[in-house]
């Protein structure tokens, strides 16, 4: 499945979305091929991400 989330970098930092080296808690959601670009009409981003199901065979 395909996500995108639109959010400033400062949203995006205090998800939690973009420290992914630094998770504390395991996920629920793997993201894989995550791409980040800027909006161009705001001061907003868009992190476009395929999401994993951590359960299943493809995502270990």
């Amino acid at each position: 499945m395909r996500v995108v989330i639109q959010a400033t970098l400062a949203e995006l930092s205090a998800s939690g979305l973009l420290d992914l080296d630094d998770a504390t808690i395991q996920p629920r959601l793997v993201l894989v091929n995550l791409q980040l670009c800027k909006d161009p009409y705001s001061d907003a981003y868009r992190l476009h991400a395929d999401v994993l199901d951590p359960h299943r065979k493809e995502a270990r």
